[in-house]
């Protein structure tokens, strides 16, 4: 294949016509080891796959001229309503298109797809830990490293290891536009820990420890106590110099 550039890369949804694109995709040792597809793939077995494909299976290639140089799956589970706003990503490249600006492609189109249409909120993937050049594609498209899966998969002879990566789309006013509460639980216990760090320095071993607590932000050791408005998220703070005092059980 001659050298394109990145603009002459067509991305359009997969056909049951691209299955031959798929099969050769999926031959190349590299796209072997960076996925967790089997050697030898049947051009059949890609023509049932992409015939049968899910509603919820929102299948892309990456084309250029009439050659499929890509693929990407953006899978929305539908088992679960409560997974409604989550994406699952899979993504191969043909060995001697990697590095030419094919996966870049491939993942701005699918992230365009979840945000602009699908209004999904997170979108999730697995990579193997060796798998250096589609990790740092990730990240430049704001996927973070979430958790490791140790023995993740059995792959030439031996188990590896891989990184679940997320990419969060929060809404643009934040969480405490939406749901109040979150954000005043949240002002709260920090407030209470910056509290009890400084019951902590009056030596007060019998007060309740709230949480953890910040001892830069206290330069005194005076108490403080905190008014919640309940109409509102934000929150008013006043200091005292004597302690709050603490209600008492009759016995």
């Amino acid at each position: 294949m001659s050298e394109q550039n990145v603009e002459s890369i067509v991305i359009r949804r997969a056909e049951p016509e691209d299955f031959r694109g798929l099969q050769r995709i999926h031959e190349q040792p590299r796209a072997i080891f960076g996925t967790l597809q089997l050697p030898y793939p049947s051009a059949q077995m890609w023509r049932q796959r992409l015939e049968q494909r899910a509603s919820n299976h929102y299948g892309l290639v990456a084309c250029v001229r009439e050659d499929v140089v890509g693929s990407l799956g953006l899978v929305v589970p539908e088992r679960s309503p409560r997974r409604s706003h989550v994406g699952e990503v899979g993504m191969a490249v043909h060995d001697q298109w990697q590095g030419r600006g094919v996966g870049t492609a491939l993942v701005q189109a699918a992230i365009e797809l979840a945000d602009r249409w699908l209004n999904l909120r997170r979108l999730e993937l697995t990579a193997f830990v060796d798998n250096e050049r589609a990790i740092g594609l990730y990240k430049k498209f704001g996927f973070e490293v979430e958790g490791l899966l140790r023995r993740y998969a059995f792959r030439d002879g031996v188990f590896v290891d891989a990184y679940l990566m997320a990419r969060l789309r929060l809404p643009a006013a934040g969480w405490g536009s939406i749901f109040p509460w979150v954000e005043r639980a949240a002002t709260q216990d920090l407030v209470h820990a910056e509290c009890d760090t400084t019951a902590r320095r009056e030596g007060n071993d019998d007060e309740p420890k709230l949480g953890l607590g910040r001892d830069s932000d206290h330069r005194d050791s005076r108490r403080c106590s905190v008014d919640v408005d309940p109409r509102s998220p934000r929150l008013s703070a006043r200091s005292s110099a004597r302690p709050t005092p603490r209600a008492r059980a009759d016995g």
